[in-house]
């Protein structure tokens, strides 16, 4: 049997935010971790269905807050059974080149150029 490999632990320390970011980027930064739902036993099919519902109860309703004041027009539809969310910036037809991002976790951003 191998030995475990060696661990090196670093105490709890502050990191300073960088200036070299825009204030939102900073302000992003700057929020405290977001707490870690405590796991129901890997065979509790009803609990991760329960801690699942949750979760995208709480995006939705995230999302719904930020995007409810965002000049944009979101429809909500089903492709293949996946809820998917077209998200179509009121100003898309202005003229200004736009480009998408994926995320690796699914999300999509639409950026200016």
């Amino acid at each position: 049997m191998s030995e475990p490999a060696p661990t090196l632990h670093l105490p709890a320390r502050d990191i300073p935010i960088p200036t070299s970011v825009s204030p939102e980027a900073q302000a992003v930064l700057a929020m405290p971790a977001l707490p870690v739902p405590e796991r129901p036993p890997v065979d509790d099919v009803d609990g991760w269905r329960t801690m699942i519902a949750d979760h995208d109860e709480a995006i939705a309703a995230l999302m719904a807050e930020r995007s409810s004041s965002a000049p944009v027009t979101t429809e909500e539809r089903d492709v293949g059974g996946v809820r998917v969310y077209d998200i179509t910036p009121d100003d898309l037809g202005a003229g200004r080149p736009a480009g998408l991002s994926r995320h690796p976790r699914g999300r999509v951003r639409l950026r200016r150029r």
